[in-house]
């Protein structure tokens, strides 16, 4: 499960610093604007509390990243949260379906991770497996929605 790997990657880092950035989204059009100007004046803040922490030189990379992180991001698949994990080594873009709290900037050496935990523990993952005249099929799904059809040897069966 991609939830599982990325919370047993985000947990076990330890860095200096860990960029942690969670805030609600819009799934829909004329909303999902407004998240961009939120994602920009969070990702500002950011910049601003890593500099006067850590000055410019240590978290050269991570401001890099930071730079243009709001033109990379694609506002057209959101959900109702993102959560952006950031340090030296890793550069993490979630989305959940579920809100978060608040909209929030954690920097220390680990990454802020309660909002996936929480997503992963409201997380059903099954398989679906469509019978019909034309042959077999079978779809991986998660919650209320389907993930990806399963093509292998055995899928889809004639």
């Amino acid at each position: 499960m991609y939830l599982r790997d990325v919370l047993v990657k985000l947990g076990r880092e330890e860095n200096d610093p860990c960029l942690t950035i969670s805030l609600n989204t819009h799934r829909t059009h004329p909303d999902s604007d407004k998240d961009k100007i939120v994602l920009k004046n969070l990702i500002e803040e950011a910049e601003k509390d890593i500099i006067a922490r850590y000055g410019k030189r240590k978290p050269a990379v991570i401001l890099d990243k930071l730079a243009t992180l709001a033109e990379r991001y694609d506002y057209r698949h959101s959900l109702d949260s993102l959560h952006i994990f950031i340090s030296g080594d890793t550069e993490e873009i979630v989305r959940i379906p579920w809100t978060t709290h608040s909209e929030r900037i954690t920097i220390g050496n680990k990454f802020d991770i309660r909002s996936l935990l929480k997503a992963f523990n409201r997380t059903e993952e099954y398989l679906v497996m469509l019978l019909s005249q034309g042959g077999v099929k079978l779809y991986k799904a998660l919650n209320d929605s389907v993930v990806s059809e399963i093509r292998n040897e055995d899928f889809p069966f004639a």
